[in-house]
């Protein structure tokens, strides 16, 4: 499974999460290969992602 989840923010700038997951297996022990990745680079904090510097409304 792969997936891109396109972020589109107020100040005109853009970011792209592509979430992959692979190697699914449910029977005898559930199991699930999963990578993130935030513009191209490879995410290493899990999924949670902090952005900063965007000009975010309240």
């Amino acid at each position: 499974m792969d997936e891109d989840i396109l972020l589109h923010w107020p100040d005109g700038s853009e970011d792209v999460i592509h979430y992959h997951c692979s190697d699914h297996r449910e029977w005898p022990s559930i199991k699930c290969n999963r990578s993130w990745k935030l513009n191209g680079k490879k995410h290493e904090d899990g999924c949670v992602f902090r952005f900063s510097g965007k000009n975010l409304p309240n």
